[in-house]
């Protein structure tokens, strides 16, 4: 229910499928289908298309900003989309996020405009918009933490991080 331009309409959910897991944008919907695939309605600017997951991954959580979406992978990468300007991808039916090679992401916080992904060793991988806690580089930066120090988690408010060693 709701205005139909903010994602105020009853999605098609594929028949025989059950949703696990929803997140929203300011104007978009994606859900995360029993099967490990998506389905996302509303505003196309802000995520509402559905995007082509890679072939043979899983979607297992979704984290979104104001304009875009996130979503962690079973293989431990990620998988984003909606509203450059906003953590996205420039790319309409996503990117695959470019983290060092041989980390998996295993929990993603965000502030309105950028995320912020836990790696399996403790380092964090952040991009968006540099104003609101991402990276000043498209793909994404490592955050420099303390040598010996992991992150545990993550917290945000509207544009800023704050992590737990």
């Amino acid at each position: 229910m709701g205005n139909v331009l903010y994602g105020g309409c009853t999605p098609t959910i594929p028949q025989g499928k059950k949703v696990i897991a929803i997140a929203s944008t300011e104007s978009a919907f994606a859900a995360i289908l029993d099967d490990g695939t998506v389905q996302c309605w509303g505003n196309s600017s802000s995520g509402g298309c559905t995007p082509t997951i890679p072939q043979g991954k899983k979607v297992v959580a979704i984290a979104s900003t104001a304009s875009a979406f996130a979503a962690i992978l079973d293989d431990g990468s990620v998988w984003f989309w909606g509203a450059s300007s906003a953590g996205g991808s420039v790319y309409g039916s996503g990117f695959l996020l470019p983290i060092p090679r041989g980390k998996k992401v295993v929990a993603i916080a965000s502030t309105t405009r950028a995320f912020a992904a836990i790696l399996d060793d403790g380092s964090v991988w952040f991009w968006g918009d540099v104003f609101s806690g991402g990276s000043i580089y498209g793909s994404g930066s490592l955050l420099l933490i303390p040598r010996g120090k992991k992150v545990v988690a993550i917290a945000s408010t509207a544009s800023a991080f704050a992590a737990i060693l």
